[in-house]
């Protein structure tokens, strides 16, 4: 009995995860232009968090996202999934500093 044929063909194999930075915000100079924005891709899950943090820190957005995107082999399609979420909180650390040094200052 013959062994089954290996797939040598590299488009077929499964691929790697990849991890995409998203990030939303409103644009208030046009309405036609997207809310969510891709801003990164990576293969290394441990750098998009990191890089995500960083935007969270800097406060500059309404909500950062890490999505996930890897190969089902099963269905043969690429599957995504949102891994980690920051959201803009009103009682961030920056606010209440400056709600404290505003309150020493009288």
């Amino acid at each position: 009995m013959l062994a089954p044929k290996q797939n040598q063909n590299h488009q077929d194999t499964p691929r790697e995860c990849v991890y995409s930075v998203y990030i939303y915000h409103r644009k208030k100079q046009t309405k036609c232009l997207p809310k969510w924005e891709k801003l990164s891709t990576t293969h290394n899950a441990k750098r998009a968090v990191k890089y995500a943090r960083l935007l969270h820190n800097h406060e500059k957005y309404e909500r950062i996202e890490v999505k996930k995107q890897s190969f089902d082999t099963k269905e043969k399609r690429f599957i995504g999934k949102t891994t980690h979420t920051y959201q803009k909180s009103a009682l961030s650390w920056k606010n209440i500093l400056k709600l404290i040094g505003n309150h020493t200052n009288k």
